[in-house]
């Protein structure tokens, strides 16, 4: 074995942590995804819903665009999380390759 072996192994190691990592957030992203349209059809069926003069439907409709927002930031912070961890794995990738 060289001395270079247990460097590399340990790479490996992390690699694995951090696609790992990825994977998670991935599913969490799927989840979110699948959040985000539920809430953007409930607002949309609160706005059909809305009856002309506005009185009808309002605090449903302030709700769901509430929770809308909610889960559009929730859904722009898994990105940016991602975006995070791909570039770590990118980073680690040139590491491994220049061992």
């Amino acid at each position: 074995m060289t001395n270079a072996s247990p460097a590399i192994h340990e790479l490996f190691m992390l690699r694995m942590q951090i696609v790992q990592e990825i994977s998670r957030l991935n599913s969490r992203h799927l989840y979110d995804r699948q959040v985000f349209g539920g809430c953007e059809m409930e607002v949309l069926r609160c706005e059909r819903d809305a009856s002309p003069d506005g009185s009808f439907a309002a605090e449903a409709l302030a709700t769901a665009r509430e929770r809308f927002e909610t889960a559009r930031l929730a859904l722009r912070a898994c990105d940016e999380e991602l975006a995070y961890w791909h570039a770590r794995l990118d980073e680690l990738d040139r590491r491994i390759a220049g061992s």
